[in-house]
């Protein structure tokens, strides 16, 4: 395994949804959302102030790109639901779920848990 593949997983936690499903989120916290947020910001910036509209389609788009990474237990009419860039648009667009996503994703003892948790089965595996 390279080690590249445990940083992708940093400051990443699961959480539950509505109805049994699971996100697979990042954290607020990491630069991947921070620059991703700033770079959207700076597109946009001679509007930004004055248009909350933007401020939410720029926070939703950084979301999407760079906090929601998965889930499992979501369907459409019954059928699994894949997690694509247009679907994450799609279920972000929901306010409970975005509102739920972007709150835990601000809770940095989600992120505590699922380090501690990583780190447990690493020490299992090599013992």
């Amino acid at each position: 395994m390279d080690i590249s593949s445990f940083k992708s997983l940093e400051n990443t936690a699961w959480i539950e949804g509505p109805e049994g499903s699971r996100f697979h989120i990042r954290s607020t916290e990491a630069e991947p959302y921070r620059q991703r947020l700033l770079a959207l910001g700076r597109q946009h910036s001679h509007r930004l102030k004055r248009d909350t509209a933007l401020q939410q389609k720029i926070t939703v788009q950084a979301m999407a790109e760079t906090i929601l990474l998965d889930w499992e237990g979501i369907t459409d009419g019954g059928t699994p639901l894949a997690c694509t860039d247009e679907n994450k648009l799609t279920i972000l667009a929901i306010p409970e779920i975005r509102d739920l996503i972007a709150s835990e994703a601000q809770d940095l003892a989600n992120f505590r848990r699922e380090a501690a948790a990583r780190d447990a089965a690493e020490i299992k595996s090599v013992s």
